[in-house]
């Protein structure tokens, strides 16, 4: 702003203390050494106490009595310029030079201690932070980057606690604590970072740092799951049935071996007029594996064991899976199920099965028939199931389709009319399923399904079952 310009505005304003300061500045630059005095001597019997007016005064003095007098605002102005195009070594003797005239110029050494830490000599850079937080222990600038060098060499302590002291002084601010996030994730601090990320969220919801780490939250992988789930199922003809299950699983997933799970099941049958655990409730209990050979070959491989009526005695299955070029899979498998407890003779029964399956885009597709062999039936029986699935951008997140028509579908039936008979009857089912990532460490999962299904030859009923499952993923 030009002198003449404040000199009219101070004709209507002649005690407004930052035209004041405007004009001092303007005669420095001007090189009016006594005017610059003059002026600044009047802003001190305004303002006394004031500590910039003090600074302004000083740097009054040390301009008018430097020969030949020089303008820090410029020399920084060619020190920032020779820092950006990579000449370090120059823009801090710039620096320097500005310093042994004004060493309150703040910003100089700032910049200074940036070129250090530029060329990675973060020990140079810290010395030179130090040295300004002991005259200035509240300048933004030099708590901000103090924070910065400790994040760049690593030091994750030392940098949370120059950001809580910052912050101490800069309560919610947006900046530093999205600088904070980033330092606990980096540590792998889910308690800290999750906490910070509410403030931060409060703060500034749209901060580019709060949303780009919530999406990593939410794809982060996971070595463990708790999972805990519920299932229903009821149909009324020839007689009410429902089928209550309540089941809790542990999982470990390992990059090199793949996934293991341990499952232990509740199941209650429920016959018309009973109520809830009252009769029929058996415990399973079960191994499930998923062991990888490397991408293109997994198995899968599981056994069950229960010594309740309500569930098959022994429950065994395995299943071959090779991927081949253009994203298409093959499969296959057996399942074997052996129902003895409680029983004069024992049932048994077995699945051969496979899959052929691809992915289209966001879309997976997928044929699985099942041939199935029982030792209280001499028909072969067969089911097909058709398998459609839209996945979204969350991992693990899609919502399905599956069509059947055969028997009752042998993975997902009970078997069970609390007599050891099998039924193997035809039936067209439609399922559908909802699984969803809600969070970096909550997975949802959803299933509810109609069959039409015959109990006896030509007769039919309908059966609906529901399956909700909760997984804490860490």
């Amino acid at each position: 702003m030009r002198v003449d310009a404040i000199d009219r505005a101070l004709s209507l304003f002649d005690v407004d203390v930052n035209l004041l300061a405007k004009k001092t500045k303007a005669l420095l630059a001007l090189d009016k050494f006594d005017e610059a005095q003059a002026t600044v001597d009047r802003l001190a019997e305004l303002d006394p106490e004031n500590e910039s007016i003090k600074k302004l005064q000083q740097r009054v003095k040390m301009e008018s009595t430097y020969d030949p007098p020089i303008d820090p605002d410029s020399l920084f102005i060619v020190a920032r310029n020779k820092a950006v195009d990579g000449d370090y070594v120059v823009a801090r003797q710039t620096t320097d030079q500005i310093l042994e005239v004004f060493p309150d110029y703040f910003d100089a050494q700032i910049l200074k201690a940036r070129t250090y830490a530029w060329e990675g000599r973060y020990d140079l850079a810290e010395k030179e932070i130090t040295k300004m937080l002991s005259q200035n222990h509240d300048n933004y600038d030099a708590l901000s980057l103090q924070s910065d060098l400790y994040f760049w060499s690593e030091r994750y302590e030392d940098c949370i606690s120059s950001l809580d002291k910052s912050l101490g002084m800069y309560p919610n601010d947006a900046k530093l604590l999205a600088k904070k996030l980033k330092v606990q994730v980096a540590m792998k601090d889910t308690v800290g970072a999750k906490e910070t990320m509410e403030i931060l969220e409060k703060v500034d919801s749209h901060n580019e740092t709060l949303v780009k780490e919530k999406k990593i939250a939410v794809h982060k992988d996971y070595t463990d799951i708790v999972r805990v789930e519920y299932n229903y199922q009821t149909f009324n003809e020839p007689w009410k049935r429902m089928w209550s299950m309540t089941g809790v699983a542990y999982g470990r997933r390992t990059q090199k071996w793949g996934d293991y799970y341990a499952n232990v099941f509740i199941g209650d049958l429920i016959h018309e007029g009973e109520s809830l655990w009252s009769k029929d409730v058996g415990v399973q209990i079960e191994l499930e594996c998923y062991p990888k050979i490397d991408e293109e070959n997994t198995f899968f491989f599981a056994y069950a064991w229960s010594p309740s009526s309500v569930f098959p005695t022994h429950r065994l299955g395995f299943e071959y899976y090779k991927s081949f070029p253009e994203i298409i899979e093959l499969s296959l498998g057996y399942r074997y199920m052996n129902f003895s407890n409680d029983l004069d003779s024992a049932t048994n029964v077995n699945i051969i099965t496979g899959s052929v399956s691809k992915y289209l885009g966001d879309y997976w597709l997928a044929f699985r028939p099942y041939v199935v062999f029982t030792s209280t039936a001499s028909d072969v029986n067969s089911t097909y199931q058709l398998i459609g699935r839209k996945y979204f951008s969350r991992p693990e997140s899609f919502v399905g389709l599956t069509l059947g028509a055969g028997l009752t579908s042998p993975d997902n039936s009970y078997f069970q009319n609390n007599s050891g008979e099998i039924p193997l009857f035809k039936t067209y089912s439609a399922e559908v399923q909802f699984k969803y990532r809600l969070n970096s460490f909550l997975l949802l999962d959803t299933i509810f399904s109609y069959e039409n299904a015959e109990y006896q030859p030509d007769l039919t009923r309908n059966q609906f079952n529901m399956r909700v499952a909760l997984s804490y993923l860490f």
